[in-house]
């Protein structure tokens, strides 16, 4: 029998290829450059959700690229938002927010030795710019009632005590300028000796009689009360209208900057209140 030549040619050179290729030796590259390299790839379980799968493929030349399919974002358990400041609202770590300052609402509330008005900044804070120093010394008249047991307030807003002994609780006069004659009046109180106001102090003194109560009592329908030192100087003088001391007639604030208003909230042995 007679072989063709170029079948052993063509059977020799299938053998070495099957042979390199059980060897482990590499592919010859693809004709259009392409690396023919199988792609490594790996899934993880991503920040994007527990059902996510990132898949990284790297390539023959050490480039890799990165996708994600499904799940959804995470979100921390427990993680509460502030509430914000300017929401009118007291909310914790808040000194005030708009017109709510909780329990404080003058300069006098923050600190005893401070007369004025506080107000809110937009960071929720206390603007003490318009608070005054108090005086060490002084008492005014803050408060009164002219119903319910006719109550007179006085109010030692200083930062010392004060000594009220020898001073002198009137309605006699209807005006600041008018003589005072303590021997003519008979229904004044004198404040008896030891009579002290420790600072920051408020003293009720309601319809009754001496040592510690007046016998004038307050007309609903308006009066003047006022307040004289032993030499008979007036110390502070109040005047209201008809009604205006029914509910309560005090200064806000509290203290000698404080304007007299109607209708205040009772408040009588405690800071004013609107």
């Amino acid at each position: 029998m007679t072989h063709d030549p170029r079948s052993f040619v063509a059977l020799f050179t299938w053998t070495l290829a099957l042979g390199a290729s059980a060897c482990g030796e590499p592919e010859p590259p693809a004709s259009d450059g392409s690396s023919t390299t199988s792609a490594e790839s790996e899934t993880t379980t991503g920040s994007s959700g527990p059902d996510a799968t990132t898949t990284a493929s790297t390539s023959a030349d050490g480039s890799t690229t990165t996708s994600t399919t499904g799940g959804s974002t995470d979100t921390t358990e427990g993680d509460e938002t502030a509430a914000p400041c300017g929401n009118g609202v007291l909310d914790p770590g808040e000194e005030c927010d708009g017109d709510d300052y909780g329990d404080v609402a003058s300069c006098n509330d923050l600190d005893p030795t401070l007369a004025g008005w506080l107000t809110c900044t937009a960071a929720c804070t206390f603007d003490t710019s318009a608070c005054q120093t108090e005086p060490d010394m002084g008492v005014v008249l803050d408060e009164l009632i002219s119903s319910g047991g006719d109550g007179i307030e006085i109010y030692n807003f200083g930062r010392s005590p004060f000594d009220l002994s020898g001073y002198f609780l009137t309605d006699e006069l209807t005006d600041p300028d008018d003589s005072y004659d303590p021997m003519a009046d008979l229904e004044e109180l004198e404040f008896p000796e030891g009579t002290v106001l420790a600072p920051g102090e408020r003293m009720v003194v309601f319809q009754g009689g001496p040592p510690d109560s007046h016998l004038f009592g307050l007309s609903t329908a308006g009066d003047a009360v006022t307040l004289l030192d032993p030499d008979l100087e007036v110390v502070d003088f109040v005047a209201y209208g008809d009604g205006e001391a029914e509910v309560s007639y005090c200064r806000l604030p509290s203290g000698p900057t404080g304007t007299w208003t109607a209708g205040c909230t009772p408040t009588l042995g405690d800071p004013n209140l609107p």
